[in-house]
């Protein structure tokens, strides 16, 4: 077996890294992409883990909490900001941190927003399991995410705190040491060691505090895995596909650079799976493997609760800058798993490029999905600009058609609907301040709009269920 010790994640990663190293142009022109790639994969991780701490948060709130929630993070946009912007980091930070009955002063102090601004990075970004002693050496640096205002020193510094956040909720205290306003302003380093853990997903939290109070950041994940992992090691003898290519680079990244991923799926999942074994499945999700040959290989996930004797599935296609595991990981999948238990369908989520694009395959994955899992009905879910554009491309001649499109979560679901379009659709939309629906038949077809109020980072939890009665009412 291997160990997910340097040498052994050295092994895994190696032949990915080597490939990438000679692909390299000039020495500066390289150090300056690949700044300028680091800090844009940093705040796509960061989005991507605190949308997924404020909809945590949301999942388990009564309907007053998430109007509050929703109003922060609307009134954290810049005045006449876009609707399609991304809302602000500090917005979603300030939002997840709101509690039923305390106050929001605290949300405009600068030390907090400083604190919000700072992004925790820790290399390696994952430790091995053990029962106890000390672990490897780690290193946390201070980084940020955009830069705020200027603030003055306060008398004595401040205290900088790391603390550990185990997957039962307990705290541990990672360091503790006294600093400058400057220097957290300007970033630098410490040093830390993994506590003693079974396999599972820790959270390392910065906290500043000085005698007025603490201020504390969005909590930040760091894996621990097994030391030593049969995954990796069938991982490493087998082909190099999709999935070995993944864990390939995931590891390496947070091994040598601690670069999280954008994805939120755990990297012991992507072993699991990278195995070779997706009857068996890892966590929540499932590999669907295609029999046909396709130009590219995007991974097809399913979820692993999910029946397979079902007949009816939901395919969803994840928007451009987002992983399609993250469609089916936690409280998104959370709320999926309901919806496949309530409805007997299947769920499953992939990506593709755009039509006309190199290498667009949908049409033919679409008919192998439906002959390979024997599907009498198959619904389309669209995001982003693939949601935008799907319905013209549907509407053309020699189009694989599913049996029914929903375009949500995205600016596309505004794009009308063409009517020569032969599909029932459903169009699912979020506003600031409005709710409702509205349906009509044109051409015998149903065409369906449903509003929710609040941002898609949130309502995005609400889609499975009005998915579920709209397909009931059918």
């Amino acid at each position: 077996m291997s160990s997910w010790t340097r040498p052994g994640i050295l092994a895994a990663v190696l032949p990915a890294l080597l490939l990438v190293a000679t692909a390299t142009s000039s020495p500066r022109a390289q150090r300056t992409d690949d700044l300028a790639e680091l800090q844009i994969a940093r705040l796509r991780a960061a989005r991507v883990e605190r949308e997924r701490w404020l909809q945590e948060r949301w999942e388990t709130d009564d309907e007053a909490a998430r109007l509050a929630r929703a109003q922060l993070l609307l009134a954290g946009r810049a005045p006449g900001a876009p609707r399609k912007d991304p809302l602000p980091l500090s917005a979603m930070a300030r939002a997840a941190r709101w509690e039923a009955g305390r106050s929001e002063e605290a949300a405009g102090e600068p030390l907090q927003e400083l604190v919000d601004s700072l992004d925790v990075q820790v290399t390696p970004g994952f430790f091995g399991a053990r029962e106890a002693g000390r672990g490897e050496a780690m290193t946390v640096e201070l980084v940020d995410l955009w830069d705020g205002e200027e603030l003055g020193e306060p008398q004595g510094g401040v205290e900088v705190r790391l603390w550990w956040l185990g997957p039962d909720g307990q705290k541990e205290r990672a360091r503790r040491e006294v600093a400058s306003v400057a220097a957290l302003e300007r970033g630098f380093e410490l040093f830390i060691r993994p506590p003693a853990s079974t396999p599972g997903t820790w959270h390392l939290v910065l906290e500043v505090a000085m005698a007025s109070g603490s201020w504390g950041g969005v909590p930040v994940p760091v894996e621990c895995v097994a030391e030593t992992d049969p995954f990796l090691t069938r991982a490493q003898r087998s082909e190099h596909g999709p999935l070995q290519r993944e864990l390939a680079a995931r590891a390496g990244n947070l091994w040598s650079r601690g670069l999280r991923s954008s994805s939120a799926t755990r990297l012991a999942d992507w072993a699991a799976l990278a195995a070779g074994e997706p009857d068996v499945g890892a966590g929540p999700l499932r590999v669907v493997d295609l029999e046909e040959d396709f130009e590219t290989e995007p991974v097809m996930w399913e979820l692993a609760a999910g029946s397979r004797e079902a007949k009816g599935a939901v395919l969803l296609l994840a928007d451009a800058d987002e992983s399609s595991a993250d469609l089916l990981s936690g409280p998104r999948g959370r709320a999926w798993e309901r919806f496949a238990a309530a409805s007997g369908r299947r769920v499953l989520a992939t990506a593709s490029t755009l039509p006309g694009q190199r290498a667009f395959s949908l049409d033919a994955r679409l008919a192998a999905l439906r002959a390979q899992l024997d599907l009498e009905e198959l619904v389309l879910v669209a995001r982003g600009d693939l949601g935008r554009v799907l319905p013209r491309h549907l509407a053309g001649e020699g189009a694989t058609l599913p049996d029914a499109l929903v375009l949500c979560e995205t600016r596309a679901a505004r794009v009308p609907i063409d009517p020569a379009l032969a599909l029932d659709s459903l169009r699912i939309e979020s506003e600031a301040d409005e709710a409702g629906a509205s349906d009509s038949r044109p051409e015998a077809r149903r065409r369906s709009l449903r509003r929710l109020r609040g941002p898609d980072a949130l309502t995005a939890l609400r889609v499975p269920e009005l998915l579920a009665s709209w397909l009931a009412e059918r």
